[in-house]
């Protein structure tokens, strides 16, 4: 059934017969990549028939059976997205904590990839910050909980692009990274002034910015400075 998963109409019968194989079977089920979209149909379909209006008695007996099996799809959508979710968490902590590339999302749907493409970036970024605070010696701030969310991981840059500094001498790691990170140049930089007080924050460099205070003027890199303008946190100047 798997190489015709493609072929499969959306149907009751096969909506549960998608949600046993995912209870069964260990890894992802494969399913068509247009899946999403055709329960979309089969559902307004469904929603349809019960908007009909009571011609017979007939009638009046499909709208029920159809009310009580679309309470039924529901639940077992509901399963199998959340068994497909479960997957798809694990199959991202595998691959944050061994850095592994025999990682398959082949019979990943296009949105279930952009999930664990979230889900991967959080985990590098946090795991990066925790070990950082591991290394300093010291206690996680509010500071570090506020920078965190400060700058998104999936949206702004990527987390495997962040240098880890996991040596067990702190020299060696700050040697490693001068040699392996590049100074920006002026023309990757803004001056910006804060509208509002913001806490300290990392950039992808593991360089730390900040705190700063409501006036305050600073040069940041132009990825960080597009962030903050579009949380209203500072306004360029020329």
């Amino acid at each position: 059934m798997d190489q015709q998963t493609n072929e499969v109409t959306i149907t009751y019968e096969t909506l549960f017969e998608l949600l046993r194989r995912e209870k069964n079977r260990e890894e992802l089920q494969e399913l068509s990549a247009s899946f999403y979209d055709d329960v979309h149909v089969y559902l307004q379909d469904k929603i349809a028939i019960l908007e009909r209006p009571d011609t017979d008695l007939f009638a009046s007996e499909e709208k029920e059976r159809t009310r009580n099996q679309l309470k039924n799809i529901k639940k077992i959508l509901k399963e199998l997205y959340e068994r497909r979710e479960k997957k798809i968490i694990d199959i991202a902590i595998i691959k944050s904590r061994t850095q592994t590339n025999l990682i398959d999302l082949s019979k990943a749907l296009p949105e279930e990839k952009v999930l664990y493409d979230d889900i991967l970036s959080t985990l590098d970024l946090h795991r990066t910050r925790v070990m950082q605070v591991f290394e300093k010696r010291k206690p996680p701030t509010q500071d570090f909980v506020d920078a965190a969310t400060l700058v998104s991981p999936a949206q702004h840059f990527p987390a495997h692009d962040v240098e880890s500094t996991q040596d067990n001498e702190e020299e060696k790691g700050r040697s490693t990274l001068q040699q392996e990170t590049p100074s920006l140049k002026p023309s990757q930089t803004k001056k910006v002034r804060f509208l509002s007080p913001t806490p300290a924050f990392l950039d992808k460099e593991l360089k730390t910015h900040g705190p700063f205070s409501e006036g305050d003027e600073s040069l940041l890199p132009d990825y960080i400075v597009d962030v903050l303008e579009k949380k209203g946190k500072v306004v360029a100047e020329e």
